[in-house]
């Protein structure tokens, strides 16, 4: 699923497209992690799976770094506009989950 993810997102992350990494040697392409945006530890508050596409984003190193690690207030300012783009996919993937919701969840 992340390899999907990575692909339809043209290998650039999606907290800046213009995020620069390194070429990976398994693929030829810019290195990305994938990052599931509500953790799977969070499984058990949801009905249908996490472990879906509409979950998943594809990020550069240090995007994926400052997510796990960084302020809780830039954590959110970098989370809003993903939420933004995806509440509908995270919906239709049976993921219903208000903003709020998914910013405390997400941000850890």
């Amino acid at each position: 699923v992340v390899e999907q993810v990575l692909k339809a997102d043209m290998w650039q992350c999606e907290i800046g497209a213009a995020h620069k990494t390194f070429v990976a040697r398994k693929n030829d392409q810019p290195y990305l992690e994938g990052h599931h945006l509500i953790p799977l530890s969070k499984q058990d508050q949801f009905d249908k799976s996490l472990d879906v596409y509409a979950n998943i984003i594809g990020l550069c190193p240090n995007c994926h770094r400052q997510l796990h690690f960084g302020k809780q207030s830039e954590i959110r300012t970098m989370l809003k506009p993903i939420y933004n783009s995806r509440a509908e996919r995270l919906a239709n993937s049976g993921i219903n989950i208000s903003k709020d919701e998914f910013l405390t969840l997400a941000a850890g």
